[in-house]
């Protein structure tokens, strides 16, 4: 039985992140930005600044490694979206990420792009 606690404490991941000095977080990409071009296929929230939540994804790169990159999101990015751009970041992730961000959009329906809304 001990055994079988070692082998899951390896499993289990954690961090921080923590603000120190002028290290900020101008640097660190936004999920949307970073999933443009990269398949996100998990996601551990690691700490705040301001009104940034930090978080730690994992991705495939183009060599087939997985590697992980720190990114930045508000407490409502991409809920709700309505541009292409956001929709390709959606695209780019896998469900258990869309699902820990809420992410989704009324407006956009399958099979027919965003819906042209007039004011």
């Amino acid at each position: 039985m001990k055994e079988v606690y070692r082998i899951m404490a390896y499993l289990q991941v954690m961090g921080t992140f923590k603000q120190r000095g002028d290290e900020s977080v101008k640097n660190i990409p936004s999920i949307a930005e970073f999933a443009q071009n990269h398949f996100l296929t998990s996601i551990i929230r690691v700490g705040s600044a301001g009104t940034d939540w930090i978080s730690v994804v994992t991705y495939t790169d183009k060599d087939n490694n997985t590697r992980q990159q720190m990114v930045k999101h508000g407490t409502y990015e991409l809920m709700d979206f309505t541009s292409d751009w956001d929709y390709n970041a959606y695209k780019n992730m896998d469900n258990q990420v869309r699902q820990y961000l809420g992410a989704y959009s009324n407006a956009y329906k399958v099979g027919s792009g965003f819906d042209n809304y007039k004011d």
